[in-house]
């Protein structure tokens, strides 16, 4: 059997360490999977079928934190991330797991909407990857948090990475992209 190219699987199966981690940050459980693995540790309440449907991931979870590893091809991965910030400004609070593409605009724009980031120490080892080993670091955004959210987040992930609380973030309103203030008027 030859090698799959990594562009064209998309089962990157979270590690069981990983998830527990998820897990910790939703108080005990994870609500929503809008993209199940076949074999995934996620254990959530809900699984949908297909994370890019018309179903609203909010309403889907309950209240609940939903959990995305998106697909990684890149003819996914660039939409799967609209429909996160999408999700996101909707209101739902989300643990997304990325690679850690500081150079590509999703990440700025997640950036921009999430209340915290963690880049993880390493390379997470999915499963399933064997073939291919880690092959980037990852990072793992949150949104729409509130404090004890945001707390839990921070206790979880820290002892694995560095925690970033992005604090000028509202869970009130939609989030917009961080701008420098206008010069004062001579």
């Amino acid at each position: 059997m030859g090698r799959q190219s990594p562009d064209r699987d998309n089962e990157w199966i979270t590690p069981p360490w990983l998830c527990e981690l998820v897990r910790k940050s939703a108080g005990g459980r994870i609500a929503l999977d809008p993209f199940p693995a076949a074999g995934s540790h996620v254990d959530p309440d809900r699984k949908l079928r297909n994370g890019l449907g018309r179903t609203s991931w909010a309403e889907a979870a309950r209240g609940g934190l939903v959990y995305v590893n998106p697909p990684y091809s890149r003819d996914l991965l660039g939409r799967a991330l609209e429909r996160v910030l999408t999700e996101a400004e909707a209101g739902a609070r989300l643990v997304l797991l990325v690679p850690s593409s500081t150079d590509v605009l999703w990440f700025h724009r997640a950036y921009a909407q999430a209340a915290q980031l963690c880049f993880l120490r390493g390379r997470v080892r999915f499963e399933g990857r064997a073939n291919f080993g880690p092959l980037f670091p990852s990072a793992v955004f949150h949104f729409n948090a509130d404090a004890a959210a945001r707390a839990r987040f921070a206790a979880a992930f820290e002892p694995r990475g560095i925690v970033i609380s992005l604090r000028h973030r509202s869970r009130t309103r939609p989030n917009r992209a961080h701008r420098a203030p206008r010069p004062p008027r001579e």
